[in-house]
């Protein structure tokens, strides 16, 4: 079997965000707070789906291996070295490996969008419940106080679990949402 030739990238997303950054979709883009300058209001966005990054405030801009580079203060090849990256590593065209990625792939998507709108989420019924003063009050939102241990387990396996808990929440919910 042929192999094409291609150096494979790892996602950009979980790098950055392995880095402590954290981002919150806004559209099409991921933006927070760059962690290459201080700043007080995010100006730093990532795009998922071209694979770079941009800073607005100091004008920083690249891919993984750049931000990479930047980030720890690193030359090229201790940054590829670091992201696992080899100029000989080839893709196998053999379609069970391009399918076995491509489900890496989603499932790596799946995780950081499921994360980002859990934490929204999560933020969402904090907010809703923590001045809640009257009985009424307090009815009108329990529905959102039986969403709370949920979404904190969730938050839990998404942010400290290793990548088998986390592939079973994901065929669970995928599961349900059939």
């Amino acid at each position: 079997m042929s192999k094409i030739q291609s150096i494979v990238k790892p996602d950009i997303l979980p790098i950055i965000e392995r880095a402590g950054v954290i981002l919150k979709k806004q559209g099409s883009v991921y933006k927070g707070l760059c962690p290459l300058h201080e700043e007080r209001t995010p100006s730093f966005q990532v795009n998922s789906e071209t694979q770079l990054f941009r800073c607005w405030g100091c004008g920083e801009s690249g891919d993984v291996v750049t931000f990479v580079q930047k980030f720890y203060r690193i030359d090229f090849k201790k940054a590829i070295e670091i992201l696992g990256i080899s100029r000989t590593k080839a893709l196998p065209s053999n379609p069970r490996e391009i399918k076995k990625r491509d489900l890496l792939k989603n499932f790596r998507t799946w995780e950081s969008v499921y994360l980002g709108e859990l934490s929204d989420r999560y933020r969402e019924i904090q907010a809703k419940t923590r001045d809640l003063i009257t009985m009424e009050q307090v009815g009108v939102v329990s529905a959102l106080f039986h969403e709370l241990p949920i979404a904190e387990y969730h938050l839990d396996i998404l942010s400290n679990g290793d990548d088998e808990l986390k592939y079973e929440l994901y065929r669970s919910i995928i599961k349900n949402e059939k």
